[in-house]
């Protein structure tokens, strides 16, 4: 995502979410709109298909839990209509599993996101978000089921999703509200 124009916020007028101030309220209060959260699938997934188009040549051997033996046959969109569909996140955890999928790839100089990992790292990372973010979420097994993998596997890949961002869920309002009007000025 860094390589697209300067977000159109200043850092210092955002209004942003509280304890008096709900989050679809600090998207009114900054002239931003409540966006369907398959229109939000659909801008990710695009983003994601465009990084992917690049990262896919790339030759490497650094392999983790997240890493499929093959590409899975449900392609991104898809997939992420699917957890949109099935866990009923709030549409803040779609953009917090993409800011967590880009803090894994800073941090992580050794990490290539790949079409054999990206929907491992999107269905961790959305339910990590709806851990940290809503106030109602499903379990662990509930999301293995929604992705296509075993429980056992996801409770991997939570501690090694975890670990890569050094525990680190917390997002600060200004930085998630740049990346949604970045996300959905697409």
């Amino acid at each position: 995502m860094e390589n697209q124009q300067d977000f159109t916020l200043d850092d210092s007028k955002i209004i942003y979410q509280s304890e008096l101030l709900k989050y679809e309220d600090a998207y009114t209060a900054n002239n931003l709109a409540v966006v369907d959260p398959y229109r939000l699938a659909d801008v990710i997934a695009s983003v994601l298909s465009e990084i992917l188009r690049e990262t896919d040549k790339i030759v490497d051997n650094y392999t983790t839990a997240f890493h499929a033996k093959s590409i899975p046959n449900i392609s991104i969109k898809d997939y992420l209509y699917r957890i949109v569909k099935c866990s009923k996140c709030s549409q803040e955890c779609l953009i917090l599993a993409l800011i967590y999928i880009d803090r894994i790839n800073e941090r992580n100089k050794n990490f290539i996101i790949k079409s054999v990992n990206i929907h491992r790292l999107l269905i961790t990372g959305v339910m990590l978000a709806a851990k940290f973010f809503d106030d109602a979420y499903y379990s662990n097994q509930y999301y293995a089921k929604v992705g296509g993998i075993s429980n056992r596997e996801l409770n991997v890949l939570e501690i090694e999703f975890l670990n890569f961002v050094n525990f680190g869920l917390y997002v600060h309002p200004i930085l998630f509200f740049k990346y949604r009007v970045r996300l959905l000025s697409q």
